[in-house]
């Protein structure tokens, strides 16, 4: 160069350099020439600076947080360094420009460096970051069963996943699945029956699954008493009966709901149905309480609605010194005495229709003693008479 000259030996192997004082410009011409150990000179030369040498940064391909390599490309036969956390891992770029360099997995966020070097020049940084490479969500967490006294939740999800638990979209419990996929989580408290309980669960790459859910069910599990139905006629809307205690009571026909309501304290009902219904027909009624336990099925066959008065009875002879006074009269029915319209003796007529019943005391000659009959359906027949003689 026309600013400096510098001298410099070379080595055994006939190679030389020299450091520069100052940067060479492009279009200089730089001279050279070898003085050998006898002081001969050898053929000068001459070369004229060019543009710099430049090495093109190397490409690296997508890294994922699954990934044991990180590969991409550079100049053919360049070294390849990865600058991870401080840490260097070097490989070599083939001949067509590939790369492939082993490093250990990486969490998502990692930034990756990479230089190329080539005849000793280095390229400008190049750098990627480390993506999520799991983007398959979890399975749906199952939940065991609940009860309304029960805190602890169990159940089963993908291995080592966080299990979210939800009440109305608040988070009352989070725990870990084990390795074997199942988990153990105290709520904060005790939910009522029929509460909705959801859970999901989300994967070390942070899927998160949709939800599982599971319905707060009672610790009470006994069911009632079958209810019982009162007698019911052809002509009556009302049925009664008795049933636990604040229990919700429902009437069927034929499997068809014909009438609900919720017993009594003293475990008493009241329901009309929609309508009448024919004797025959069976009425059939559940008792379900508090915590949702249906009882079994009561029954009742409907019967007819008797009308008809039972006839008059007759009375056997009566005299001055006899109470007890006998005949016949409707099978089954009440048969009343009387004396001047006071009741004086009262009894129930036999499945063969005949009666004996013992009066208040005896009564003088010409006395009027009549009798009339009640059936079942509560009918009255009309009178008969018998004098004392």
């Amino acid at each position: 160069s026309d600013r400096d000259n510098y001298s410099v030996w070379a080595d055994s192997s006939g190679k030389w350099s020299a450091s520069l004082k100052k940067a060479l410009v492009k279009g200089e011409v730089v001279s050279f020439q070898g003085i050998n150990s006898a002081g001969s000179y050898g053929q000068l030369r001459q070369i004229t600076v060019g543009d710099a040498i430049s090495v093109a940064k190397p490409t690296i391909n997508k890294v994922t947080n699954m990934q044991t390599s990180v590969t991409g490309t550079a100049p053919a036969n360049s070294t390849v360094k990865l600058t991870i956390n401080g840490t260097t891992y070097t490989g070599t770029a083939s001949s067509s420009g590939s790369y492939t360099i082993t490093i250990p997995k990486q969490n998502v966020g990692t930034v990756i460096s990479a230089t190329a070097t080539q005849s000793g020049v280095t390229s400008a940084a190049t750098t990627t970051t480390v993506v999520n490479g799991d983007t398959t969500a979890p399975n749906a967490p199952v939940i065991n069963s609940i009860t309304n006294t029960q805190r602890v939740v169990t159940g089963t999800a993908e291995a080592y996943s966080t299990v979210i638990l939800y009440v109305n979209s608040t988070i009352v419990g989070t725990g870990t699945a084990t390795a074997s996929g199942t988990f153990s989580i105290t709520m904060n408290s005790t939910y009522a029956t029929g509460t909705l309980v959801r859970g999901t669960a989300k994967d070390a790459a942070g899927n998160v699954s949709a939800y599982g859910s599971r319905t707060v069910t009672s610790s009470d599990t006994i069911a009632p008493n079958a209810p019982g139905i009162d007698a019911v006629s052809d002509n009556q809307r009302v049925v009664t009966g008795t049933a636990e205690a604040y229990s919700t009571v429902k009437l069927y026909i034929g499997g068809a709901l014909v009438g609900t309501t919720t017993a009594t304290a003293s475990g008493t009902y009241s329901i009309t149905m929609s309508s009448t219904y024919p004797a025959g027909t069976v009425i059939q009624g559940t008792a379900t309480d508090a915590a949702g336990n249906v009882s079994a099925y009561g029954s009742r066959i409907v019967t007819a609605n008797d009308t008809t008065a039972p006839n008059a009875p007759s009375i056997n002879a009566i005299t001055d010194k006899q109470v007890v006074v006998t005949g016949t009269a409707e099978a089954n029915s009440t048969v009343k005495l009387y004396v001047n319209g006071t009741v004086v003796g009262t009894g129930t007529a036999t499945s063969t229709g005949t009666y004996s019943i013992t009066m208040n005391s005896t009564y003088p000659v010409g006395t009027v003693v009549q009798a009339n009959a009640t059936d079942a359906a509560g009918n009255v027949g009309p009178y008969a008479s018998r004098v004392v003689t």
